[in-house]
């Protein structure tokens, strides 16, 4: 996968777009307009180095558990860990030794190897569907978890007409993210009120983890918001 980081060279650059046209290929003009936008974008920015995050990863995973370990026992299982919807998309990542707990030393080291990774940012888009149907003008913020929202920043991004969404930093050239662990809203206004419920926005339950190592991230993300 193509990702910015201390260099922020061309070759980078031309991975990512060749990423952008792939994934949108086959997709309808609408996302190959985006996915022109995006190239443009990032060849008018190439010569930007992305500077890398810096973690604290000891003291994110202390905040971790202090947060979400309701038992007090020193380690998250799954129910805990369901109130952050990222640490339950990442669980078995994170969970190296597979006993069904995260603890605090597993949470350290799946966050120190966002920093050896030395990336600055990496691509990300994603899909959002409303019962089936493309989210068109749609509003998608990835939120970093509280625990490391002094090292990443959030991005945003707004649907295109086949629901499609590309966020970025604030500041920042072109659509890409920081290694984290994000907490997804997904909003759309309609007659200048949310239309969405709040499981999808205020109170998301949507998470994602943002990795070099994360299966299929360069594909995009699919969101199929659908209410209980």
């Amino acid at each position: 996968m193509a990702a910015w980081g201390k260099g922020g060279d061309l070759s980078n650059v031309h991975s990512f777009s060749r990423l952008i046209l792939a994934a949108f290929a086959q997709a309808p003009y609408g996302s190959l307009a985006i996915a022109a936008v995006v190239v443009s974008q990032l060849a008018s920015g190439c010569s930007r180095s992305q500077a890398i995050p810096t973690y604290n990863p000891v003291a994110a995973a202390r905040e971790a558990l202090v947060a979400f370990d309701t038992n007090a026992n020193g380690t998250l299982e799954t129910s805990e860990a369901a109130a952050s919807p990222s640490l339950t998309t990442a669980f078995t990542r994170i969970d190296s030794d597979q006993d069904g707990a995260i603890s605090s030393a597993e949470i350290a080291a799946r966050i120190q190897g966002y920093q050896a990774a030395q990336i600055g940012l990496m691509p990300f888009h994603c899909t959002v569907t409303v019962a089936g149907m493309p989210l068109q003008n749609g509003t998608v913020t990835l939120v970093p978890e509280t625990f490391l929202a002094g090292a990443v920043k959030p991005a945003v991004g707004t649907t295109s007409i086949d629901g499609i969404a590309a966020p970025i930093v604030e500041g920042e050239q072109f659509p890409a993210v920081a290694c984290g662990l994000y907490r997804v809203e997904v909003s759309w206004q309609k007659d200048g009120r949310e239309a969405l419920p709040a499981q999808f926005n205020v109170n998301s339950t949507l998470g994602i983890e943002v990795a070099p190592d994360v299966p299929n991230l360069e594909r995009g993300v699919h969101f199929e918001l659908k209410s209980p």
